[in-house]
């Protein structure tokens, strides 16, 4: 039984699917291999854009490569101590 609440295992579970996304849209292979073994299996939903995510988000496409750095950095800031590199608990909710 877990001892988290209703709302806590929904935000985390709406996280790892956006991160499971995100880590099937790597390059490298190794990578992705790394994350089936010992993140999230392969083999559960996959998300899929509807039309208006789509022309939402794809307007936003050209600026791809700056919205990746922002991502990683907001991330990087937010979640992993500066000192040790390690994850922050509260990063997320």
């Amino acid at each position: 039984m877990s001892d988290l609440a209703p709302d806590q295992v929904r935000s985390r579970a709406e996280v790892l699917c956006a991160m499971d996304e995100i880590m099937h849209h790597l390059n490298d292979e190794c990578d992705i291999e790394s994350w089936l073994v010992l993140g999230v299996p392969d083999g559960g939903p996959r998300l899929e854009l509807t039309d208006e995510q789509l022309a939402y988000y794809g307007a936003h496409a050209e600026d791809f490569e700056e919205m990746v750095e922002l991502f990683a950095t907001i991330v990087r800031r937010t979640c992993f101590s500066a000192r040790t590199g390690k994850y922050k608990k509260a990063g997320f909710c």
